[in-house]
């Protein structure tokens, strides 16, 4: 069974447009048409394949895909509207060129979805330990670009804990902040929820 391309449009009412805006939507299928989320792809208005992320969120009875979950960056103009077409991906590949890779291990958390590589630390508070702009080559990272630097990426945001309502509360603020996070190490955790 065949299925016909199912349109989607991003529309910005105000003066918001951007560029590679981060859409999560879910998307229903038609019965027995979709095994594999390696059979879709996504296209914008001009045919162009977008990359895009797509996981099974429920099956028909059959087995067939009958919710998928899609995350793609959309570019929409001020006052515009973005058309993108879901359908059948001929070449049989995954709509995304290169997987996110996650490495955990006791101290660290590293996630790299090809150009961007982050480390978030288990031990040290603060949001990134190491943030790089590279490519991959060969299934390996090269960095280009330390965004970080030597004192890790505390500059995005900090930890500040301030007594409110009678308690002592830890809240993630904007750059500017202090850390005191350190004081407190059970307060806080680093979790993998997601890996697809």
């Amino acid at each position: 069974m065949t299925m016909e391309p199912i349109h989607l449009e991003v529309r910005v009412n105000g003066r918001l447009g951007r560029r590679t805006w981060p859409v999560t939507r879910g998307v229903p299928l038609p019965d027995g048409a979709i095994g594999d989320p390696g059979q879709l792809a996504l296209f914008d208005a001009g045919g162009s394949s977008i990359p895009a992320q797509l996981r099974p969120l429920a099956r028909w009875p059959d087995g067939s895909i009958k919710w998928v979950l899609l995350d793609f960056g959309a570019d929409v103009a001020d006052r515009e509207c973005s058309v993108y077409n879901l359908a059948e991906h001929s070449g049989g590949t995954a709509a995304t060129d290169e997987a996110i890779e996650v490495t955990e291990a006791d101290d660290t958390v590293r996630v790299c979805t090809g150009p961007l590589s982050f480390t978030v630390s288990r031990k040290a508070a603060g949001l990134f330990e190491q943030v790089q702009l590279g490519r991959r080559r060969g299934g390996t990272f090269e960095p280009v670009v330390d965004l970080a630097g030597d004192t890790g990426a505390e500059f995005w945001a900090r930890i500040r804990e301030g007594e409110a309502g009678g308690g002592t509360q830890r809240r993630i603020y904007g750059m500017g902040s202090e850390c005191r996070a350190s004081l407190a190490p059970d307060a806080w955790s680093v979790e993998v929820e997601e890996t697809q």
